[in-house]
């Protein structure tokens, strides 16, 4: 009987020894988007793509240039489309909707998409993403 315990104990003193000089085990990552200003149509586009932080300026005579980083994280080549409005400093549009323009990323690349504003009065941006409609 003290031996079963001896090496119970010895057992458990081993274990941990072990389980001690492992590395901490990363919490999974928040997947909440930091960026309100870029949306996609599904999940399986949301899991499919990184969005970076979008890189905003102002060029020109004021306008706002958007430049938004997306990567590819999958092993196929992506195909999406993407629509962008600009929207004053109330959120209130002032360059209607364009139509729908079509992004191909390469597996596991990246690809930057990138707009500017026709006037001054654009304060901020949103961007919509969708996977492609093929013809």
């Amino acid at each position: 009987m003290f031996k079963k315990v001896l090496t119970g104990c010895a057992s458990a003193v081993m274990l941990v020894a072990v389980t001690g000089c492992t590395d901490p085990i990363a919490a999974q990552q928040d997947t909440y988007s930091p960026y309100p200003q870029v949306s996609v149509s599904t999940y399986s586009l949301k899991y499919d793509i990184a969005v970076s932080t979008p890189v905003v300026s102002h060029v020109g005579a004021g306008q706002l240039r958007v430049d938004i980083p997306v990567r590819n994280c999958t092993n196929k080549d992506i195909h999406f489309d993407y629509k962008f409005y600009f929207v004053d400093t109330n959120g209130v549009q002032v360059e209607g909707d364009k139509s729908w323009l079509s992004k191909r990323i390469p597996q596991r690349g990246m690809e930057t998409i990138e707009f500017t504003s026709l006037t001054s009065s654009a304060a901020d941006f949103r961007v919509q993403m969708r996977r492609k409609k093929f013809e």
